[in-house]
């Protein structure tokens, strides 16, 4: 299958495209220019500049595509533009679903989060649950409204769509609120523990994208829901856990919450003016997550999806200890492509210039659509002016193939080095 993956340079996102390519299915990463995508890269994978505010770019990718694994998200506990949120999470959501039913994929795998039952009326939480009257966070409150945007378009206009809720993820690389935390705590810069009586259920990464990728292979599940978890600790059994495995001493202060929610408050108002994130991670919105229990059932997705959960203690030890992580690139595949429509301008050497339409480029050459393909071995200077030379980046290259729809470019020299910059003039 082909598969469009959006939130590909995250940490969830990246354990999905490392597993992935191990299959024989074939990878379109939505990427931002911004996006350091030298893991990517590493493996292959075909990256589609964009973002999932921009329709153009997710329709793009989407072309050709038989599902989409939907992991974009604004997932923190604080930002300085709290717009983010709401343009990420529900907008965002809005555009990958749409653009989904328009492209007709035929199955969507959308990752959500337990978060946003907020505080149900028992526990621990199933899918039958209804949801609480209140998320803790800004960040659970879009994601509940893009959730009801998806199943709105899956009651309403058929989107074949399937709902991953992960509890609180950890593992190797993670660049989330509690990998901030543990690696915080490991490096002495917390002056106490808090929350100590909270319950928080946790799941390893690699549980979540096996969750994802069994879900996407079920052939009679649309319109499923499955909440991926293992267990949980209580806050201070996961601090002591996090001390035995580092053989680090603890904090010997604990904060009582009141003062911890107190904190919060004072540290997010600063972090307002400042403009830079609160002290120790502590923003009003992760405080208020952090002092509730979250305790869910996994149980359906061990079922269902054959997933065999990593017990929660090697969880964390492949967090503070992470694994060497193999690498599985595409064999047939030496640097990653950039797919993507737009026009370039070919001025073959002792010849008139051509405008073709760019379909795809790499490090290493391109492809372009002309309905004049040059004979193998010419040499070509490649740019995106619509005349040749005209202060754009040029790429020198030479003809390796043609076909009856186009011409196959290899870069000579250093090629082409930065693509997202190259596309995004």
């Amino acid at each position: 299958m082909k598969i469009f993956i959006t939130g590909a340079t995250g940490f969830i996102g990246t354990h999905l495209v490392r597993r992935l390519v191990q299959t024989e299915h074939e990878l379109f990463c939505l990427v931002r220019p911004t996006s350091n995508v030298a893991e990517l890269e590493k493996l292959g994978v075909t990256l589609v500049l964009g973002d999932v505010t921009d329709r153009r770019s997710l329709l793009e990718g989407m072309d050709g595509c038989d599902w989409v694994m939907n992991l974009a998200s604004a997932d923190s506990y604080w930002e300085k533009d709290r717009r983010i949120y709401r343009k990420v999470n529900v907008d965002g959501t809005r555009n990958v679903m749409e653009s989904a039913l328009e492209t007709d994929i035929k199955k969507v795998v959308h990752v959500s989060t337990v978060a946003i039952w907020g505080k149900p009326p028992k526990w621990p939480i199933t899918e039958e649950d209804p949801v609480g009257p209140e998320r803790f966070s800004l960040y659970a409150q879009t994601k509940y409204e893009g959730d009801l945007i998806a199943w709105n378009l899956f009651a309403r206009a058929d989107l074949p769509l399937v709902v991953i809720y992960p509890s609180s993820v950890i593992g190797p690389g993670n660049t989330g609120y509690s990998g901030q935390y543990v690696q915080s705590l490991i490096h002495g810069k917390l002056p106490a523990t808090a929350f100590n009586s909270t319950n928080m259920s946790f799941v390893h990464v690699k549980d979540v994208v096996e969750a994802i990728v069994n879900a996407a292979e079920n052939k009679d599940n649309v319109g499923a829901q499955y909440i991926v978890s293992k267990g949980h600790l209580s806050m201070r059994e996961f601090n002591a856990m996090i001390g035995e495995i580092s053989r680090i001493d603890m904090p010997r202060l604990t904060f009582p919450d009141w003062l911890s929610r107190a904190n919060a408050f004072f540290l997010t108002m600063l972090a307002n003016l400042t403009g830079r994130p609160p002290l120790w991670g502590l923003s009003t919105d992760g405080a208020k997550t952090m002092s509730e229990n979250v305790l869910v059932d996994g149980s359906r997705a061990e079922r269902a999806l054959g997933i065999i959960y990593t017990p929660l203690r090697n969880a964390l030890e492949d967090e503070i200890h992470p694994p060497r992580e193999e690498e599985h690139p595409y064999k047939r595949r030496k640097f990653s492509r950039f797919k993507t429509a737009r026009p370039i301008t070919l001025q073959p050497q002792n010849m008139d210039y051509q405008v073709g339409q760019l379909r795809d480029i790499s490090r290493g050459g391109l492809f372009m659509e002309t309905d004049q393909p040059l004979r193998k071995g010419v040499f070509v200077t490649a740019s995106f002016a619509d005349k040749p030379g005209v202060g754009l980046p040029l790429v020198r290259g030479k003809v390796l193939r043609k076909t009856e729809s186009g011409v196959a470019v290899k870069f000579i020299g250093s090629g082409a080095d930065n693509i997202p910059n190259l596309l995004s003039r």
